[in-house]
């Protein structure tokens, strides 16, 4: 399906940007009750309910780990005390059957959704409800703020919502994304959340090749690969010894690269990155005059990708 054209991309994004702050208000105001962690918890989801799967894990300090719903099912033998399962749809395939598979086990399904009837929703014990289910193009902005406020609400952790609306009206974007070259984006601790999801949008409004790695990673082989034309975009959770290395080697061989702002309290610090994304995102695209997410335009693939991420 192609969607309508009454708003651009650009519009779109500030348009989502703008309700940032009822998102996050309305999501945290629904009283969710924290989670008792007891026992193995991992959380799973997929696309950008994967980058919500990674909020839930650094954010907790691991005491809740993140994993591929495909990997966690090809590996699962004996269930987690809890399984975090998050699709907005309610609908994603492995999620679902992951979900399945806890509760066979004798686990405890939580799922985060905003669609309460979903096959996801009847199989858990729980529901968390996502509270924002809209946007009028299909990229997600709005879904996955409310997604990580529900895990930040989950984890207990105070939401600072006064700071974060200053921080969005006060935060500059990105510089530019340039014509030519790869784009790279280099995450650490919850700036990996922050970097998956910014190259997920690349993916998704461009249709352009994106890489993400972890800050340690990258290090060890592919900054090799880079060539002056690529620019490395990098989200340190904080300042760092080995963030502060990397800077130095991408600014002392003339590679081309800019730093994500970082804020003291990380959820607020992981809103401010991605909407410091965003911005430069959504000034690209009326630039170069993109008027709606690329992939709504590929029905060759999406006839055949939907169907093996859905259910119907």
């Amino acid at each position: 399906m192609v969607h309508s054209l009454a708003i651009t991309v650009r519009e779109y994004i500030h348009e989502e940007l703008r309700l940032i702050p009822n998102i996050i208000r309305d999501q945290a105001n629904q009283n969710i009750e924290p989670l008792e962690i007891e026992g193995e918890v991992i959380a799973v989801g997929a696309g950008d309910s994967y980058a919500a799967a990674l909020t839930a894990q650094y954010l907790s300090g691991f005491k809740v780990i993140a994993a591929d719903p495909l990997d966690f099912l090809n590996s699962v033998k004996s269930s987690p005390k809890t399984l975090i399962a998050i699709s907005v749809k309610g609908k994603t395939i492995e999620v679902v059957q992951a979900a399945k598979k806890v509760k066979e086990l004798g686990g405890r399904v939580l799922a985060l959704t905003a669609n309460e009837g979903s096959p996801l929703a009847q199989v858990a014990d729980k529901v968390v409800k996502i509270v924002y289910l809209g946007g009028k193009l299909p990229a997600g902005i709005g879904n996955f703020i409310s997604t990580i406020t529900a895990i930040a609400t989950l984890l207990d952790h105070k939401i600072k919502n006064e700071e974060i609306l200053q921080l969005i009206k006060e935060n500059p974007p990105a510089p530019n994304i340039p014509e030519k070259g790869d784009l790279i984006t280099v995450g650490e601790g919850l700036g990996l959340v922050s970097a998956l999801f910014s190259c997920l949008k690349i993916n998704e409004f461009l249709c352009r090749r994106c890489y993400v790695d972890k800050l340690e990673q990258f290090l060890h082989a592919p900054i090799f690969t880079l060539s002056k034309n690529d620019k490395v975009y990098l989200f340190l959770e904080k300042s760092m010894n080995k963030g502060n290395i990397l800077k130095d080697i991408l600014r002392n061989l003339g590679y081309n690269y800019v730093i994500a702002p970082v804020h003291r309290d990380p959820f607020v610090s992981l809103i401010y990155q991605i909407t410091w994304f965003l911005k430069g995102l959504a000034t690209y695209c009326g630039d170069n005059d993109v008027k709606q997410p690329c992939f709504v335009t590929r029905r060759e693939l999406l006839r055949y990708s939907t169907p093996a991420i859905y259910r119907g």
